[in-house]
């Protein structure tokens, strides 16, 4: 079995930072879009030397403006990326962190191996979800809910971010489509909220028969006998 990153079940986004690389500054993702069209990592060298006939002073210039003006460093807006939670087949929710690929850890150090969708399988731990992405599920339906309340027949479809779902993270291609919002916590951006909302997760309806608390109807009071 080769290697692979992980993904969230619930959103699809990465579970970790490592290597991140997030542009925003105009100039530079236009640059990016000529050197590196292919999404390729800046730090290949030889290959983008030689697809862009660029000389060795002008390569490292590029890469010295890249680095400086890569918006994921030095702040904590992407660390929500890092914060999961593990839907352990047990039915404990296990707060974990990435240590390597097809392993996360708990306080203890405790290894554990997530499944990459939400569906039957007998090899893996369970699934590993951002616990902030959890939290507005939660608040959606009103309820927590663990690893045997969801419907694992429902194939979950999420068109957004299916073409970032690569062998390893494809860090610069949120920066090259502009969609690095993506990247960013639903409890801070509207836009990725709205989107992870509307994705087609469905519960078992004995363990989660709430409706969601925006499309519950006040309950009508009954109108008195007496005259």
């Amino acid at each position: 079995m080769g290697i692979r990153d992980a993904y969230c079940n619930i959103c699809g986004a990465p579970t970790h930072t490592t290597l991140m690389r997030v542009f925003k500054d105009k100039s530079i993702i236009k640059k990016l879009k000529k050197y590196v069209p292919d999404a390729i990592e800046f730090d290949d060298v030889e290959e983008i030397l030689e697809l862009n006939k660029m000389s060795e002073d002008a390569y490292y210039e590029f890469v010295t403006e890249l680095i400086t003006k890569d918006v994921s460093k030095g702040g904590a807006k992407y660390k929500w990326l890092e914060n999961l939670i593990l839907l352990h087949k047990s039915g404990k929710l296990i707060m974990v962190k990435f240590n390597d690929y097809y392993d996360y850890v708990d306080s203890s150090g405790k290894s554990y191996m997530p499944h990459f969708e939400f569906e039957k399988t007998s090899h893996c731990d369970g699934f590993i979800v951002h616990k902030d992405c959890y939290k507005i599920i939660e608040k959606k339906y009103g309820k927590s809910f663990k690893y045997g309340d969801i419907d694992l027949s429902n194939k979950i479809k999420r068109p957004k971010i299916k073409k970032y779902d690569d062998q390893f993270n494809p860090w610069m291609k949120y920066s090259l489509n502009g969609d690095q919002y993506l990247l960013e916590s639903p409890l801070k951006n509207m836009k990725n909220k709205s989107r992870i909302l509307k994705i087609n997760i469905k519960f078992k309806k004995t363990t989660i028969s709430r409706k969601p608390a925006s499309n519950r109807k006040p309950s009508k009071k009954k109108k008195s006998s007496k005259k």
